[in-house]
């Protein structure tokens, strides 16, 4: 579980029902992503973005990039043919 801590009246945690996901080079991968409100009344914006291996072909981007606390967001990675297999980090924040 990634999250956030706050010294603000207002926190939020991120939560992926999965840690890792195997894929086909070539094949495009969806994880659904919640953004759940840990503390505050109000509900706020909250900007995501996914770190990604450009160097490597790989791209990840988060849609939509934001969202509000109790809603769903999903992390798209998209892995080119000819990926070398291993083993790539991605990060959402």
């Amino acid at each position: 579980m990634a999250g956030f801590v706050s010294l603000t009246e207002f926190d939020f945690a991120v939560r992926l029902p999965t840690h890792t996901v195997t894929v086909k080079p070539g094949q495009p991968v969806t994880v659904p992503i919640m953004v759940e409100q840990i503390k505050g009344s109000t509900r706020r914006p909250i900007n995501l973005t996914a770190s990604d291996w450009q160097s490597m072909g790989l791209t990840a981007t988060v849609v939509p990039p934001t969202v509000d606390s109790g809603t769903m967001a999903q992390l798209n990675v998209v892995v080119p043919p000819g990926t070398p297999p291993g083993s790539y980090l991605f990060t959402v924040r």
